[in-house]
């Protein structure tokens, strides 16, 4: 399971901090998830195999912000790889 994180703070083995935009971990460095309690993990699983769904059924493109963009985005969009409305 790769993950994407946004606005880390990352604190290393000697107490350094760093703050990073984007961090990508590969699935063989993570050894646990933890899901806060406030969060709807059914919710957010159905959302993102409906995404992942649709894109299966149909053209569509990986972008870095770990999202799906459809074919009609970008026909909506002039080819344009920012995602619509949709």
């Amino acid at each position: 399971m790769n993950i994407r994180l946004e606005k880390v703070v990352y604190r290393d083995r000697r107490g350094r901090v760093s703050s990073m935009d984007d961090l990508f971990i590969t699935g063989r460095n993570v050894r646990y998830v933890h899901i806060p309690d406030h969060m709807n993990i059914i919710e957010t699983i159905e959302t993102q195999l409906a995404k992942i769904h649709r894109c299966m059924r149909s053209l569509c493109l990986w972008i870095p912000d770990s999202s799906f963009l459809h074919q009609d985005d970008l026909d909506r969009n002039n080819g344009s790889l920012e995602k619509g409305s949709s």
